[in-house]
């Protein structure tokens, strides 16, 4: 166990804002000093800590199928996403309280999550929008 201060680990608001992002982090203890830092000292006994985000799970469309696969998905520990062109299918009641709800064009928001480093071989993309005017688009860009 070590302090986790502004002195200790200045970089402590940067570190909490790439894990709330979902994105993996690193941390380097030194042992010497007990100073934590997120980038590793040279020629200094460090401790270092990975952070892995959970996998992810996208799912476009609002049907009762998503419902339920949201739930499913967040116990089987994913971070789950529901994204959805029309806003007024993107009901909180409808799912889970720690489900995000994305109101954006399927493909738009795959681009922007994919730009942000935020998809990887462990996102598991699921269209369920049930229209051409997304799923082509769509699946477009999750071949790309």
């Amino acid at each position: 166990l070590h302090p986790m201060t502004a002195r200790s680990f200045p970089d402590l608001p940067t570190f909490m804002a790439t894990v709330q992002e979902g994105l993996p982090a690193v941390t380097y203890l030194n042992l010497r000093t007990g100073h934590t830092s997120l980038t590793p000292v040279d020629d200094a006994a460090v401790f270092s800590t990975h952070y892995d985000p959970p996998p992810r799970m996208v799912i476009f469309g609002t049907s009762d199928i998503a419902t339920r696969l949201a739930a499913l998905a967040q116990h089987a520990n994913y971070a789950v996403t529901v994204c959805d062109p029309r806003s007024a299918f993107l009901q909180k009641d409808r799912f889970p309280a720690a489900v995000e709800l994305v109101a954006d064009w399927p493909d738009r928001y795959l681009r922007h999550e994919r730009d942000r480093g935020r998809l990887g071989a462990d996102t598991a993309i699921v269209d369920l929008t049930h229209d051409d005017r997304f799923s082509i688009p769509l699946l477009l860009e999750a071949l790309d």
